[in-house]
């Protein structure tokens, strides 16, 4: 009986190894082991191969959905730019359509006010007119003095209409006499 460490017997027995395979064993044994070993990496390749192709696959799938999505973003933005672009050059318009319309209202109002600045113009000048006073009115009063030594003054627009009902023949000579001193200023 085997003896166990601080000297107590043990209860039971071991089996005993079994036998050594023959030398012929061994190396179909190795062999086998060794095809096995083959067969695993084969499997593991393959394995691997179908995982890559696989994996490739996934990664074209994705791809191929960026670019999609890519391709729909960059056409939304394109018409989002494009009706961004349509709205600018309607609003562009239509303020364009309000400043040429303000404008021709403008002219028109210049006009109008032109022709009535005309038109004030043209009053103002007839009414000048009428008041501008004449070649007659500028002269003097004429100025009387009688035999007696009073003065008399006429104005010259009052005493030009004035006619005499007497002939010329009659007062020319009283006149010259020194009747009456008549001097115009």
């Amino acid at each position: 009986m085997p003896v166990m460490p601080y000297g107590h017997a043990m209860p039971y027995a071991y089996p005993s190894p079994p036998a050594a395979p023959p030398a012929e064993d061994k190396k179909v044994d190795r062999l086998e082991e060794f095809m096995l070993k083959q067969e695993h990496a084969r499997l593991a390749r393959e394995e691997a191969r179908e995982k890559k192709m696989e994996a490739d696959k996934l990664a074209a799938e994705a791809r191929a959905a960026k670019e999609a999505e890519d391709r729909k973003a960059a056409e939304a933005l394109a018409s989002a730019a494009k009706t961004a672009k349509e709205k600018a050059e309607a609003k562009a318009a239509e303020r364009e359509a309000e400043y040429e319309k303000a404008h021709k209202e403008a002219l028109d109002d210049a006009r109008k006010k032109l022709e009535e600045a005309k038109v004030a113009e043209e009053l103002a000048k007839q009414e000048a007119a009428a008041h501008k006073p004449s070649d007659d009115s500028l002269k003097g009063p004429i100025k009387f003095k009688d035999a007696v030594g009073r003065k008399f003054s006429f104005p010259w627009q009052v005493c030009k209409t004035w006619k005499v009902r007497c002939p010329c023949f009659i007062i020319m000579p009283a006149l010259c006499s020194k009747m009456f001193r008549v001097w115009i200023t």
